[in-house]
């Protein structure tokens, strides 16, 4: 439930730290306002965000009744994700700044 949260507060935290600025000063480089200037419509990137956090619930939901081992690793599989993804939409938003 809270994936794109955390994604979104750790995406922002990283970037403001390689950048050198204020972690808690307003700015337009969180993960919504990243995938507007990468093309994407208001529309489209809510929609987006929506669509991953409904996903990672219900892979959440789900790991509930796997083995523990099986549930580390879809754990391990969805950091990795986020990583690749924040890697990706910080190279964009440099392209763009």
């Amino acid at each position: 439930l809270f994936y794109v949260p955390l994604f979104d507060l750790i995406l922002v935290v990283v970037s403001r730290i390689r950048r050198k600025k204020r972690i808690y000063k307003a700015s337009k480089d969180h993960t919504y306002h990243r995938l507007v200037s990468m093309g994407f419509s208001k529309q489209h990137a809510v929609l987006l965000l929506h669509g991953i956090c409904l996903c990672m619930s219900m892979v959440g939901y789900l790991c509930l009744n796997l083995p523990v081992a099986n549930a580390n690793i879809i754990f391990l599989l969805s950091i990795l994700l986020g990583a690749f993804a924040i890697l990706k939409l910080e190279n964009e938003f440099n392209s763009y700044v």
